[in-house]
């Protein structure tokens, strides 16, 4: 497929639609001190790809937490509003961008392990909520990005397959799992140490949304 011809463009949010992969870094921080708890290294690779129902139950049992899996929740929400609105911008170029492909009639998605609750203000403060079609979270649709179910999910009601589709994400393994499923796959650089790894599962590598 030629990239002018597709019909559909799914896109990942954190580090993808918005410069907000230390969102979550500060977040974490931030609960670990309320709570003095000691982050360890592995903590944030090992709930990356989770819900946040998920990683909160992850939580709860590595740190013998003393809070349900809904309070637990409630704060990650809440503390994660608060980055949203106050420290994350859009992607450079991705506005534009999204204009200019929807003028030709092309489907835009997100895909993303966030609850809509935490990011929705921030992309009606940037006037960016009219520019997608839909919004799919991964507590939705029961599963997380080591399956395709969310991508296809954002294009089924189109009738559009996925060779037809961009997906835009910016860690491998989403990557590999949306090119498993016959995606045309664009790996958005946001970490440099990626490189080699984003290669592997990219048709497409851009660093910015100028760039495409």
């Amino acid at each position: 497929m030629m990239l002018k011809d597709f019909e559909a463009a799914i896109f990942d949010l954190d580090g993808t639609v918005f410069d907000s992969m230390n969102v979550w870094k500060n977040v974490d921080l931030r609960f670990f001190n309320r709570h003095s708890l000691f982050l360890t290294d592995d903590y944030f690779d090992n709930i990356m790809h989770k819900t946040l129902t998920d990683s909160a139950k992850y939580t709860i049992e590595r740190y013998a937490l003393n809070m349900t899996t809904e309070e637990v929740v409630n704060e990650w929400t809440h503390l994660a509003k608060e980055e949203f609105e106050n420290n994350v911008v859009p992607k450079k170029g991705i506005i534009d961008y999204l204009k200019k492909i929807r003028k030709k009639g092309v489907k835009t998605s997100i895909a993303t392990a966030n609850e809509k609750d935490i990011f929705i203000t921030t992309l009606k403060k940037f006037d960016m909520h009219t520019l997608f079609d839909d919004i799919v979270t991964l507590s939705e649709v029961g599963s997380d990005k080591s399956s395709p179910i969310i991508y296809l999910k954002c294009i089924a009601k189109y009738n559009i397959m996925p060779q037809n589709t961009l997906v835009f994400e910016d860690l491998p393994k989403n990557l590999k799992t949306a090119k498993k499923a016959g995606f045309v796959t664009v790996g958005v650089l946001d970490n440099e140490d990626y490189l080699s790894h984003i290669s592997k599962y990219s048709d497409i590598i851009i660093r910015d949304f100028t760039e495409i």
